[in-house]
């Protein structure tokens, strides 16, 4: 076990303590929420179910209709 390298591994940098200069960042505005019927993660399992029985778009769509 070569404990030095550990130790050189593990140290932080005392030396180097001045306050690095800061850039300014751009601010984006935060995404327009969206309106949605069902939550994310009922809307991943409704999606995993529709996979598994290969059901189409449109049979899903005809489906709500009726």
């Amino acid at each position: 076990l070569n404990e030095e390298m550990i130790e050189t591994l593990f140290l932080s940098k005392a030396t180097d303590t001045t306050p690095k200069e800061t850039s300014k960042r751009v601010v984006l505005p935060s995404p327009v929420q969206e309106n949605r019927v069902l939550d994310p993660k009922k809307s991943q399992n409704i999606a995993i179910l529709l996979r598994a029985l290969n059901v189409t778009k449109e049979e899903v769509c005809e489906a709500l209709v009726e």
